[in-house]
Parts: structure tokens; C-alpha cells; sequence
């Protein structure tokens, strides 16, 4: 007893210094020497032997070595707040995990797997990147710059720029969390079930998907994000179970809630993030990393990926293929889980989109528009704009005019990121304005995290929004509902409570921080 109330002295000093989980002096030094080892020193040592790499490539390695040098501020300024769930900080590992986790050669090869490409080619279909390679090393470049001088704007409003006042809500411990929690859950899944049945069961609505998810979900945008919901209730309740690995209730509902999100919506990276939220939590709860338990998740991604995509991508077939959830097959599923990566790399999608910008012109907020209006049915407007990855293949892969409109079937997303959402719809202006905002934003959310360091749910809102906000617009619309659906859980728990005339309590006790 002794010894566990020392180690919980010992945590709960390290978290008063830093909410975020400080970062050890090996911690930060090893970030550094991977940083500019693996994305400077190695990649560049291979492009001076490779001929494929000469256009441009001293603006482009330029270019490259400022970007990294953006990424390791916090680790080269360090301050002792910048621990590792930091917005400054989490990010840049979750982007480093992702590589790993992509092609963990990486990290013992990295002249035959360097981390950084500057290779000119383009293995890419996209028909936007249909041109010579001094073309194609000039718009590598473009795009470079467009990185740097997004995060230029974000660090720049996240140091010196101004915040938000942070709200100040009373808060209390919920009441029969459980019973809450499973409720929720089993809303979603009745919502779920309402779609899957409507399509004609599992089976069959798996093979739909095959066909494009689009025009699947089109009338049943509701009931599929209330699947896509269900996780971050399981999450919710897990920081306030106070054994949520041995309660088999929780257990239960964490499964039901990952295994509803990913029949009813096909998305695999609602299973991968939900994971990493998951992972991140219980690093909190512990006031430490957890190396085990991660590797363990990015070792189900991995799984997930390759099985849930070869059923769902098993386009010449009417029936779903279960072998590929024998444990016996799991090298073959992880052999498919790296085949599908390659092949989405290949595919260049933000390189495809600054060729096409510059070739067709922008969107002027079209697919912003279509993030805002979400809600209306295309029904009612049917001239409704379209999301910035259907416009993507429609337009860059297909070679549409940039004025089309991308017909109904036959069509899917490619993903499109947050820079270049920003690019194509307004140029530099766009970039500067939207990653401005969001270091504004999670500057404000930084300050938010020492306001309300021990209110268990808090962390559950600020670790959804550092991975998930990412500067597009549909990461946007999904954070308002993953916050919608939280505070109405909270009212529900009584974690807030209303006065009467319906407002919020406000300016919250020691104890009601406490949570």
C-alpha cells in the first residue's frame, strides 16, 4: 500500500508540472535524431545517388529540411509543458507512429526505405500528374512550400497569437456511469441495426460497399453517425470506470461499440483512432507511456486494415470471404494491410490536387459550403456542393472540368488533407487563414488542459480534437458532433447540470474540477 500510494504521489507531481505527461531528456533527443536523421540526413544520402531525383532537388531538400525543423520545435525550444500529449508534441508523434506502422523497414533500412521520397516520378493515375518531371519536381516543390508555410501559421498563432477565454463549467462525478454509457451505446447500435437491416443484413450491406459508400448512405446519414459515435461514449466511459479492464460490462460495450461503428459505416480508421484514443487515455490514467499496449494497437490497425479490406474490396464477388479472420491467415492479412498502404501512397492525393489547382483553378469554398450545410438533404438542394474527396477524383483523377458536377454513381472520395483542402479553395490565403485559426484554436485548448487537468471527461474532448482536427472541413463537422453527443452524455450522467431556465453552471468549485 505504501508503495502504490508513492508511485501515485510520484504521478500526480509529474502531471502538476506538466498536464500533457512530460517528456524525458532521451525522449526529446531521440525525437530529434529521428527527425533529421530519417527525414534529412538518410533521404538526401539517397537522392544524391539516385538519378531520378536531381530536378530541383536542392530547393525541394531545402524546402524539406525547414519543414522538419518546424516539427522539432518543440522538442529543440523545449519547455517543460511540452510533454507528449502537448498539441505541439502529439501530432508529430502520431505522424511518426504512422509512418512506422506504414513500413516499419524504416527504421533498419532506411536507404532502401527512406522515410522522405525525393524521387520525381509519380506512380500516381491521377491525370493531373500526367506531365514531364520538371514539371512534376516544380509542383513537388509547390507542394512542399505549402506545407511549410502551413505550419509556419500554425506555430506562429499557437506561440504569439491571441486565445479564446476558456469557459469555465461546473462539473460533477456522473452517476451510474455504466448504466449511462450502455444506454447510449445501445441507442447507436438500434440506430445502426435500423441501416443494416434496411440494406438487407450484414452480408449484403458489406458487398454493397463495394459499389461505393456514397450512394449507400445517401437518406441514412444519421443513423450511420450514430454508429460512428458509439466509440467515444465506450471511451467516455472508461475514464471514469475505475477498472474498466476487468469490468466485463465495459469490456462488453467497448467491443459492441468498435464493432457497430465499423459494419455500419465501413470505416477502418474509426477502429484505429478510437485504439489510439483509447491507448493515449490510459497513458494518462497512468501518468506515463505504456510502450506494450501501443504496439499491441498498431498491431491491430494493421490487422484491421488488411482483413476489413479485403472483405469490403473483394470487388468480383457477391459473398464476404471470411477466411481472412482465421488467426491462422494474420500474415496474409498484414501482407494485404501493406499492399492496400503501398497502393493508397502511390496514389499522391495531395500532390494531385496542387497539380489540378494549378491547372483548373480553385473550388472558391465549395467543399466548405458542403461541410456547413451537411444537414440539408441533397433532396431539398440538389445542386449541392460536393466534399472536397469526391471533387478530388472527379476532377484531378478523372480530368472533369473544374465547373462539372460530379455525377451520383461511379464516383468516390479520394481523402484530400487539411493543407490542401485550404489550397484548393482559396490558395495561400486559405492555408495561412485555416492553419492560423487552428493554432489559435489549440492554443486555446492547451490553456483549456491546465484549467481542467482532473476532469476525466475533458481528456476524453481534447485527445479526440488533437488527432481529429486536422484542418479540413469534414474534421471540423465531426468534432461538433463527437461534442454534441458528449455534452448531451454529460447532462445525462450528471456530469453538467442545468439551472433553472435551462443554462449551464458555470465557474466550477476545486471539488467539481476535480471531476
Amino acid at each position: 500500500m505504501r508503495a502504490a500510494r508513492a508511485l501515485a504521489a510520484r504521478i500526480n507531481a509529474r502531471q502538476e508540472e506538466s498536464p500533457f505527461l512530460p517528456l524525458g531528456q532521451m525522449v526529446r533527443a531521440a525525437f530529434l535524431f529521428y527527425l533529421f536523421a530519417y527525414r534529412i540526413l538518410f533521404p538526401l544520402m539517397v537522392a544524391l545517388t539516385s538519378e531520378g531525383s536531381q530536378d530541383l532537388l536542392a530547393p525541394r531538400f531545402i524546402a524539406e529540411f525547414y519543414y522538419t525543423c518546424l516539427l522539432a520545435y518543440p522538442f529543440i525550444f523545449y519547455r517543460k509543458e511540452y510533454g507528449w500529449l502537448h498539441p505541439l508534441v502529439l501530432p508529430v508523434f502520431w505522424e511518426l507512429g504512422k509512418a512506422l506502422a506504414k513500413n516499419p523497414l524504416t527504421l533498419v533500412l532506411p536507404f532502401q526505405f527512406p522515410l522522405v521520397d525525393f524521387a520525381v516520378e509519380s506512380q500516381s493515375k491521377a491525370a493531373s500528374l500526367q506531365m514531364s518531371n520538371i514539371d512534376l519536381a516544380w509542383t513537388r516543390l509547390q507542394l512542399s512550400l505549402v506545407y511549410c508555410m502551413s505550419h509556419s501559421a500554425y506555430l506562429a498563432m499557437f506561440l504569439f497569437g491571441p486565445t479564446f477565454k476558456v469557459p469555465r463549467f461546473k462539473l460533477y462525478r456522473p452517476h451510474n456511469i455504466a448504466i449511462t454509457s450502455g444506454a447510449f451505446i445501445l441507442v447507436a447500435m438500434g440506430m445502426a441495426s435500423v441501416f443494416v437491416i434496411s440494406k438487407g443484413g450484414v452480408s449484403e450491406l458489406l458487398v454493397a460497399m463495394r459499389g461505393g459508400r456514397r450512394e449507400l448512405f445517401e437518406g441514412y446519414g444519421q443513423y450511420v453517425n450514430a454508429a460512428l459515435l458509439a466509440p467515444i461514449i465506450a471511451l467516455a466511459w472508461f475514464v471514469y470506470e475505475k477498472r474498466p479492464f476487468t469490468n466485463p460490462f465495459f469490456i462488453t460495450g467497448l467491443v459492441a461499440s468498435l464493432v457497430t461503428a465499423l459494419i455500419a459505416s465501413g470505416a477502418r480508421s474509426v477502429i484505429i483512432l478510437s485504439a489510439l484514443n483509447l491507448i493515449l487515455l490510459w497513458w494518462k490514467r497512468r501518468g506515463r507511456p505504456l510502450l506494450l499496449p501501443t504496439l499491441v494497437a498498431a498491431l491491430i490497425g494493421v490487422i484491421v486494415v488488411g482483413a476489413f479490406g479485403a472483405i469490403r474490396q473483394d470487388y468480383g464477388s457477391q459473398t464476404i470471404d471470411t477466411s481472412v479472420l482465421d488467426p491462422a491467415q494474420i500474415g496474409v492479412t498484414i501482407q494485404r494491410a501493406y499492399e492496400e498502404i503501398g497502393y493508397r501512397d502511390d496514389e499522391e492525393s495531395a500532390l494531385a490536387v496542387m497539380a489540378g489547382a494549378n491547372d483548373k483553378g480553385l473550388l472558391w469554398g465549395k467543399s466548405y459550403v458542403n461541410a456547413a450545410v451537411f444537414w440539408v438533404p441533397r433532396a431539398i438542394w440538389d445542386s449541392k456542393p460536393d466534399g472536397i474527396d469526391k471533387y478530388n477524383m472527379w476532377i484531378n483523377f478523372l480530368d472533369y472540368p473544374i465547373n462539372s458536377t460530379p455525377r451520383d454513381y461511379g464516383v468516390w472520395g479520394i481523402p484530400v488533407n487539411g493543407e490542401m483542402e485550404a489550397y484548393w479553395n482559396f490558395g495561400l490565403i486559405g492555408v495561412v487563414v485555416v492553419f492560423g485559426l487552428l493554432g489559435t484554436f489549440n492554443a486555446t485548448l492547451a490553456k483549456a488542459a491546465h484549467v481542467y487537468q482532473k476532469v476525466p471527461i475533458f481528456w476524453v474532448i481534447y485527445i479526440y480534437t488533437v488527432l481529429n482536427l486536422v484542418g479540413t472541413s469534414r474534421s471540423v463537422i465531426e468534432l461538433l458532433r463527437a461534442v454534441a453527443v458528449l455534452a448531451l452524455f454529460m447532462l445525462f450522467a450528471g456530469i453538467i447540470r442545468l439551472r433553472r431556465g435551462g443554462e449551464i453552471e458555470l465557474k466550477p468549485s476545486a471539488a467539481g474540477a476535480a471531476g
